[in-house]
């Protein structure tokens, strides 16, 4: 064996419900922005794919240990709340580093998966 944990691998996925599937986009995002608002969760809804993989930015700086606790728990909320096959994925940001800036090194960011 590897080494790596393969017990979360074989899980079984969520397909959406017919609840869920019957919404429009704009009616899912409004439902997702309902409950950020509600909840004070400080994300932003960017867009939906694939039916439930919500991509969302952050509205606060936060590290990445905090930024990950957050969208797990905003994700297992939406998953018991809303709908049991939302994905939270937090979009592409820029370069910030300004060492590199200084560099003249450049990243090419892209906003689609």
């Amino acid at each position: 064996m590897s080494g790596i944990n393969l017990t979360y691998a074989s899980q079984p996925v969520h397909t959406p419900s017919d609840f869920w599937l019957a919404k429009s986009k704009e009616e899912r995002i409004d439902l997702i922005k309902h409950f950020f608002k509600q909840n004070d969760v400080p994300m932003d809804v960017v867009r939906i794919e694939n039916d439930s993989d919500i991509i969302v930015k952050l509205n606060s700086k936060l590290d990445a240990a905090q930024r990950g606790e957050l969208l797990r728990d905003v994700e297992f909320q939406l998953n018991e709340k809303i709908e049991k096959s939302i994905s939270i994925w937090l979009g592409m940001q820029a370069d910030r580093n300004t060492i590199r800036h200084f560099r003249g090194v450049k990243i090419d960011v892209k906003q689609e998966r």
